[in-house]
């Protein structure tokens, strides 16, 4: 059974670390932030964040720093900004996308070779079914 949870653990890790890549910018301004904030208003998001990470994100849009240099809050606000982007339904249909886009051709591919538009259709296809359809939910 620990080799079952090893297997889904490594995909697991290798689609949100794809999702990081696909999702986040490499540099973090100010302005980023804001708009992530936003968006996180408008999804809903914003209120099933810790209190916390609501203080980080405002603080940083409240700030007189324009680019976040520092590593350790860069990855810290990296981890949120992903929290807000898999909110929206381009977050969720780039999520389930590379989940069974990994699933489907696993055995096929050595590495990620998909084009952004053809994981986002798996991801509406996958989330546009009715549940009961949905084959790796």
């Amino acid at each position: 059974m620990s080799l079952v949870n090893d297997v889904v653990s490594d995909s697991l890790a290798e689609v949100s670390s794809r999702f990081k890549e696909l999702v986040l910018p490499k540099v973090i301004t100010k302005d980023l932030v804001v708009s992530y904030v936003r968006k996180a208003l408008r999804t809903r998001v914003w209120f099933s964040l810790n209190p916390y990470q609501r203080a980080l994100l405002k603080a940083i849009t409240y700030s007189k720093v324009y680019i976040i240099r520092s590593r350790v809050l860069k990855e810290l606000v990296s981890e949120l900004l992903v929290v807000i982007e898999r909110g929206s339904f381009r977050g969720r249909a780039l999520w389930y996308g590379l989940v069974v886009a990994l699933n489907m051709y696993k055995y096929l591919l050595q590495d990620w070779v998909f084009r952004v538009e053809s994981i986002l259709y798996l991801g509406i296809n996958y989330l546009s079914n009715p549940p009961i359809f949905r084959a790796y939910g």
